[in-house]
């Protein structure tokens, strides 16, 4: 999945939330739900390395500075 594409899901799941005033992940859930496999396949795939970039101890030092002391380790 391009990684506009993966931005418009976002989004949509988002305006959808906003409508709707579900959960943003029980729209997005459902939304990705509607769409082929493959692309569910892709969708994960691209969250998957986008989470991994982000993953890192200077995102998370950033987190916990704005954060007003924000966790800093995954459970």
């Amino acid at each position: 999945m391009e990684i506009d594409t993966f931005w418009d899901v976002i989004e949509a799941a988002q305006a959808g939330a906003a409508a709707t005033g579900e959960l943003l992940d029980e729209v997005l859930v459902k939304q990705l739900a509607e769409r082929p496999r493959q692309e569910i396949l892709e969708y994960a795939e691209r969250f998957d390395e986008l989470h991994d970039a982000l993953y890192r101890w200077d995102v998370w030092a950033a987190a916990h500075l704005i954060g007003a002391g924000a966790p800093t380790t995954v459970s």
